[in-house]
Parts: structure tokens; C-alpha cells; sequence
């Protein structure tokens, strides 16, 4: 039973400990000159006319959000530059088609230019019809720097710039920002966004520490010119979700850890929805867990293991200390140790985007 322990002891000291690096590298100022705008890196678009960027969103039966999300993308504060919007259908029944058409009628912008592609048309469409349907959008996209988002997502008005002035230098190829769930007044709202925070911040820290392994295709770009040549790199694709974390993990295949970074600016969140009941939630996890057996990076496994068996070891050292009242301090020591190392990543990074009082509930 000793060993036991120890070993059950053990692994939530290793995790504790991995908290600790996360919170050293998410500190870092890693960042810190890449959100400078770069004019030259501007010029060479403004000058040529050119479309330095297309936001695509792929949406199936979204008719309750695109048209807000739409608002959204139109309403950014862009300059004088040339943006692009793709909305990629992908077999949608419902009254999204023709409320983005509807749209597209009635918007003039000359810095904005719409355009809706029903995916399933083309030739190759079949059962895994998300992936399919962004890889036309993006290769029929005409900006050089392909940003990606979802028809459930509302932006910050500076979000496109923002993730553009992470493009001025050669060597990124591909950036990840980060996602906020609006929760309601209710707790479980309030519990999912501050579940889905840790994920992003971990994933940021992560990219910092140069092992990038998470990424959120709610809120992530990458250069189209870079995307074309890996494309056949790209794992997984009869996995109806992953296109982030495989797509992440292409770039950083051929391109190297260095070619990725993270976005830690508030101007660069999108906020999206909660899973609206207990079940929803559950299956959307499901959905995100039936990805793993697709993992091959040495990191990517380790870390996810250490997290598995860090809450599981607490479990377990709970009902021990039910059942053998002599081992209630081991359990509540180490229950301490893994909750100061959450808690304290999780108040330095929600601070830094203003919300931090979600730990309050």
C-alpha cells in the first residue's frame, strides 16, 4: 500500500510541477515584439491592391449565428487593407445559405469581400465533409495569410490586425489565439468557461515552451503558400474533429516548433457559446477524445497521460482516505499541492484577459 501511494503521490508531483513550467513559459515575453505592426510587411498589400487575408468559416445548419457572426467579421477595424470572408457550407438544411446570401446582397464594402462556396458540389465531397469543405475554401481563398473561425464566434473589432501583426516576420508560419466561452449567469455556464480557459492557457504555455501540442480551429491562422505545400502531411483526416490539433501538428512536421506561436493579447479573443445542457457537453468531449488514438508525437502523449493520471490519482487517493481515515492527510496534502499549481496558472492567465473572476464560482 505504501508504494502505492507513493506512486499515486508522485505522479500529481509531476504534475503539479508541470503546472509550475506552464506558468514560467505562459509569463514569458515571448511575444512581445511580434504584436509591433510591421508597415513594410503592409505595404506590399495596400500598394498592390492585393487581399492580404481570407477568414473562412465553415458552417453546417448555423442559421441561429451566422448572420451575428457576420456583423462581427464586418465590423473590424482593418485599415486600408483588402480582407476576404469565405463562408463554406457544408450541407447545411436549414436557412443559413440563404441568410448569408441575403447578406452578401445587401453589404457594400470595398474592403470586404464575401463570398458563399457549397462545398458538397464538388466532386470529392463525402461522409468527413467539415475537413473537405475548408480545404476547398482555403484553396480557393485569395489572401496569403488564412485565418479561421466558427459561425458560433463573435470577435474583438481589432482580432483581424491583430493577427496579422503576428505574420511580419518569415519564420511563423502558423498562429494560434485564444477562444473564450461566454458563460450565462448559470454555474454550469460559468464551469465550461473556466474548464475551456485552462485548456487555452495550457495550450499557450505549451506553444511558449516550444512543444506545441493544442490549438482551437475557432480562433487560428496559418500562410496559405505553407498550407498548400504540407497538405498531404496532414493526418487523420477521416476523424470528423482534430482538423486544429492535426493541422498544428503538420506545420510543425515540416516547418519546425519555432514556426508557431500564440497570440496573448485580449484584441485577439473570440468569445463563443456554452454547451447549453450536461449531455451536450459530455458528447462534445467525446467527440474531442475519439482524436487521441490518432496521436503520434511523443509530448502530446506524455502530457496527456500525466493529466489522466493526476485526476485519476486524486480520485483514488480520495476513496482510500474514505475508507483508511490514516491516509485523509496524504489525500489532502496532495489534493492542496495540484490545486494551488491550477489555481495559480489559472488567475495569472485569466488576469492578463480580464477574467479572472470566473474563479470566484
Amino acid at each position: 500500500m505504501n508504494i502505492f501511494l507513493l506512486i499515486l503521490c508522485s505522479i500529481i508531483i509531476i504534475y503539479s510541477a508541470l503546472m509550475l513550467i506552464l506558468l514560467i513559459f505562459w509569463t514569458s515575453d515571448k511575444t512581445s515584439n511580434c504584436s509591433q505592426k510591421n508597415n513594410d510587411f503592409y505595404n506590399v498589400f495596400i500598394k498592390s491592391d492585393k487581399i492580404i487575408a481570407s477568414v473562412i468559416v465553415t458552417v453546417r445548419n448555423e442559421e441561429e449565428n451566422i448572420l451575428n457572426c457576420l456583423f462581427s467579421l464586418t465590423s473590424q477595424k482593418i485599415e486600408n487593407l483588402k480582407i476576404e470572408i469565405i463562408i463554406s457550407d457544408d450541407f447545411s438544411t436549414d436557412k443559413t445559405t440563404e441568410i448569408v446570401e441575403k447578406f452578401i446582397e445587401t453589404y457594400k464594402n470595398n474592403n470586404f469581400s464575401i463570398q458563399l462556396i457549397k462545398s458538397y458540389s464538388h466532386q470529392n465531397y463525402n461522409l468527413y465533409s467539415k475537413k473537405y469543405s475548408q480545404e476547398v475554401a482555403i484553396k480557393q481563398a485569395q489572401g496569403e495569410i488564412i485565418i479561421l473561425t466558427d459561425a458560433d464566434c463573435i470577435a474583438e473589432n481589432k482580432w483581424i490586425i491583430t493577427i496579422l501583426n503576428y505574420f511580419n516576420d518569415n519564420m511563423t508560419q502558423f498562429v494560434s489565439a485564444p477562444v473564450h466561452i461566454k458563460s450565462d449567469k448559470s454555474f454550469f455556464s460559468k464551469l465550461q468557461a473556466l474548464e475551456f480557459a485552462s485548456l487555452i492557457i495550457s495550450g499557450g504555455a505549451l506553444i511558449y515552451l516550444n512543444k506545441p501540442v493544442m490549438a482551437n480551429a475557432a480562433n487560428l491562422a496559418f500562410r496559405k503558400s505553407s498550407y498548400i505545400k504540407l497538405i498531404d502531411n496532414i493526418q487523420s483526416k477521416k476523424i470528423s474533429s482534430g482538423d486544429d490539433i492535426f493541422l498544428m501538428s503538420a506545420f510543425k512536421k515540416v516547418y519546425g516548433n519555432n514556426s508557431i506561436n500564440f497570440i496573448k493579447e485580449k484584441d485577439a479573443i473570440v468569445y463563443t457559446k456554452p454547451q447549453n445542457t450536461f449531455k451536450d457537453f459530455i458528447h462534445q468531449r467525446i467527440r474531442w477524445a475519439s482524436k487521441a488514438g490518432a496521436y503520434k508525437d511523443f509530448f502530446t502523449v506524455f502530457l496527456s497521460l500525466t493529466v489522466f493520471f493526476a485526476n485519476l490519482s486524486i480520485i483514488i487517493l480520495g476513496f482510500i482516505a474514505i475508507f483508511l481515515l490514516q491516509n485523509l492527510k496524504i489525500f489532502l496534502i496532495a489534493f492542496i499541492i495540484k490545486a494551488i499549481s491550477e489555481f495559480v496558472i489559472l488567475y495569472v492567465g485569466l488576469k492578463l484577459f480580464s477574467l479572472h473572476k470566473l474563479l470566484y464560482y
